[in-house]
Order: structure tokens, then sequence, then C-alpha cells
């Protein structure tokens, strides 16, 4: 018998073993980017409601100040006539 053919076939193995590990390094890597990605991304939308909510807080404290400013009025009228 010939080690020729049980050469092969370790060979063969071995350079399947290796594609499978460099394999799943990559998609280990792909994971990583991928969560980083997904992670901007949120923080990029938190960041959108924070202002949304600032906005919004601003535009409702003009909203009650204008409220209150007419009501002084109101007031003001009812008391002259």
């Amino acid at each position: 018998m010939s080690i020729t053919p049980t050469l092969t076939v370790a060979f063969a193995f071995v350079t399947v073993l290796i594609g499978v590990l460099f394999n799943n390094s990559r998609i280990g890597d792909l994971r990583a980017m991928t969560e980083k990605r997904f992670d901007d991304v949120n923080r990029h939308i938190d960041d959108k409601f924070a202002l949304l909510a600032e906005r919004i807080d601003r535009m409702n404290d003009n909203i009650l100040r204008i409220l209150a400013d007419h009501d002084a009025r109101l007031r003001k009228l009812e008391k002259i006539d």
C-alpha cells in the first residue's frame, strides 16, 4: 500500500478544515460589523428622538405662555366691562 492516498485524503481534510475555520472567523467579523452598524443606527435614532422631545417641550412652553397671555388679556377685558 502506498502512502499517497492517505496523504491526499489528509491534505483534503486539512484544507476543508482550514476553510471552515476561516469562514467562521469571517462570519464572526460580519456579525460584529453588523452589530456595530445597528448600534450606530439606534444611537442616531435615539439622538433624533431626544431632539424631537426637546423641540416638543419648547413648543409646549410657548403654547402655554401664549395661552397665559391670552388669558390675562381676557381677564383684563372682562374687568373693563
